[in-house]
């Protein structure tokens, strides 16, 4: 089982830095994350994709 983190609203700026650097992205801290998780065994039996995203309130 393996998951990751996806935010839809993460839109970092236009940067300009070396080509050799690293620039450093920065997101909202309260953005809204969808999670994608996905399922498979030595065998190679695997499940489908799950998808976990914010509810209504």
């Amino acid at each position: 089982m393996d998951g990751t983190g996806i935010s839809p609203e993460h839109r970092p700026p236009n940067v300009i830095v070396p080509t050799k650097d690293k620039s450093q992205s920065v997101t909202k801290s309260r953005s809204a994350t969808t999670t994608i998780i996905a399922c498979a065994n030595a065998a190679g039996n695997r499940m489908r994709p799950g998808v976990l995203s914010k509810g209504r309130e």
